[in-house]
């Protein structure tokens, strides 16, 4: 990965191999997301691996495959850090660098929400009174044509090598005499290539870290019971307004979470608190259970929209969000308290955001300039010498693979007419392609086998562990699954449900179209102005 500015807050682009220090092609993800007819197609989280505090965060715009890498627009959000904590230059003064071990997260962003129904058309301003319309002028009389001047004797051929002089041409008519183009310059020669220099040795790459749940803004904090709204929650500490997560109104933060140390990330919550709201939101707020040792990190979940964020005063130590439940899972009494650190967890949490960004109004096109005249072209200077190519540095020895991030569904039965998923029954199950998900089957007597249809053969595409009664299934999907699939007992029929694939997550809702303006009434029509004389046209021109 490299940069192109020193200074991370004055990046506007970077360059990213198409392939991951594991040799993984990500040319079909990096498609995927380009593919969103959003403003903003991502944001962009880039970690130093062994110094998590330092980071940067940038808003991609768009994705370019050029053919082994990937050129992307980006704007700088926020970050801490300069550009050395993440690329080092392989010898002083060369300009030359190479990336510090990263972890590099990418967070898409949805499909801009269909077009808000079209509103009433104001009432049409009253028509100006045209113009009286003007005299034609009268045209000028056409001049005399000039007599064709004769034409000049050819001069000597010269010497093969220079070439001879041009032969003088005739007397134009009234036009006057043409200047003599001036000699062309001599280009200059090209400079000699400097040599190369040798490239350094690559250090040994260290054990890469577990794979993050929502990319570049997902955080760590701590529960807290205190239900008071919009007070301090102590350090790296979150709380609710009320004990019912249903109908909460107001997520209180401290700025500095637990897995950004002493930094706190004002920045971040600044950049979420000036998105537009124009349809009423500025986005999502996900909450998670974590992985310590209980369950499977997200098994219990909130999903919060956002309308707003305010600090607690210019001194910026804690603010709250201003939220909406949209729904959960794994919280039956809707209460975290009771349902989570009741059920032994612990307070740690996760919370991640997914902000919603708006599409702008297009710009008015400019006006096209007046094309130049073409200059000259030099004579082509003499090409140096190619360099000596250094010798390449020894690769360092691979890291361990860390741990794969997947979204688990828990399942078990209801007798032997249902499956239970999450505590529905047998519900359609909708899966992202590229995507990883584990079903967590408890359900003794009741193999759970994904089928290409209902009764059909096993889809085995993916799939580990398939028609299992107890255990993890674990389910990779294809970039070319097909858009329906099923899941079904091996014994009983009537238990099973459909799976829905596809590469993007559910469109947004459309935003409401204003309200048209008046139209401006019409001006007078202006006089037509008198034609102008018409010109002398000159002689011929002949070349000897």
């Amino acid at each position: 990965m490299l940069w192109n500015n020193d200074t991370i807050s004055a990046v506007t682009k970077i360059w990213i191999d198409s392939n991951d220090s594991f040799n993984i092609n990500l040319d079909a993800y990096f498609t995927a997301i380009q593919t969103a007819n959003s403003t903003n197609k991502a944001i962009l989280k880039v970690t130093l691996r062994d110094n998590p505090s330092r980071y940067a965060i940038f808003s991609v715009q768009n994705f370019t495959d050029d053919t082994g890498y990937w050129d992307l627009n980006v704007t700088f959000l926020s970050g801490v850090g300069v550009k050395t904590d993440f690329v080092d230059e392989t010898s002083p003064g060369s300009g030359t660098y190479l990336s510090q071990p990263l972890i590099v997260a990418f967070a898409q962003s949805g499909d801009r929400g269909f077009q808000g129904i079209q509103g009433t058309q104001g009432v049409q301003g009253v028509q100006g009174v045209q113009g009286i319309l003007g005299f034609q002028g009268t045209q000028g009389p056409q001049s005399i044509q000039g007599t064709t001047g004769f034409q000049g004797i050819q001069g000597q051929k010269g010497i093969q090598g220079t070439q001879g002089i041009q032969g003088d041409n005739g007397v134009q008519g009234i036009q006057g005499t043409q200047s003599v183009q001036g000699v062309q310059g001599v280009q200059g020669g090209s400079g000699l290539q400097g040599n190369q220099g040798t490239q350094g040795i690559q250090g040994t790459q260290g054990i890469q870290g577990a794979v993050g749940h929502y990319g570049g803004l997902t955080h760590e904090w701590n529960f807290i019971s205190n239900i008071t709204p919009s007070t301090d929650p102590g350090t790296s500490g979150w709380k609710l307004n009320t004990n019912n997560i249903e109908t909460a109104t107001i997520l209180t933060l401290d700025d500095v979470p637990l897995d950004n140390f002493t930094n706190d990330i004002d920045e971040t919550f600044d950049w979420l608190a000036a998105i537009p709201n124009g349809s009423g939101s500025k986005g999502l707020i996900i909450v998670e259970s974590f992985d310590d040792g209980v369950g499977p990190g997200g098994h219990h979940q909130i999903v919060y929209e956002f309308t707003d964020f305010t600090w607690d005063g210019v001194g910026k130590t804690f603010g709250w969000f201003d939220v909406t439940y949209v729904g959960s899972y794994g919280v039956p009494s809707t209460s975290w308290a009771t349902d989570v650190i009741g059920s032994g967890h612990g307070a740690k949490t996760l919370i991640n955001f997914v902000p919603r960004g708006s599409a702008g109004t297009q710009g008015v096109q400019g006006v096209q300039g007046i094309q130049g005249l073409q200059g000259l072209q030099g004579l082509q200077g003499t090409q140096g010498p190619q360099s000596i190519q250094g010798t390449t540095g020894i690769q360092g020895a691979q890291g361990i693979q860390g741990q794969e991030g997947a979204r688990t569904f828990i399942v078990t039965n209801n007798g032997t007419s249902d499956y239970l998923i999450d505590g529905v029954a047998d519900p359609t199950i909708h899966l992202i392609r590229g995507f990883t998900y584990i079903f967590d089957v408890n359900a003794a007597g009741h193999p759970f086998e994904i089928r290409v249809a209902q009764g059909g053969a096993a889809y085995n595409t993916g799939v580990t562990g398939n028609a299992s009664a107890s255990g993890l299934i674990v389910f990779r999907v294809p970039f070319d699954a097909p858009a329906s699939l099923y899941y079904q007992c091996t014994i009983h029929a009537a238990m099973g449900g459909v799976i829905v694939t596809s590469d993007l997550g559910p469109q947004g809702t459309q935003g409401v179209q204003g309200i048209q303006g008046i139209q401006g009434i019409q001006g007078d029509l202006g006089f037509q102005g008198t034609q102008g004389v018409q010109s002398i046209q000159g002689l011929s021109l002949i070349h000897i």
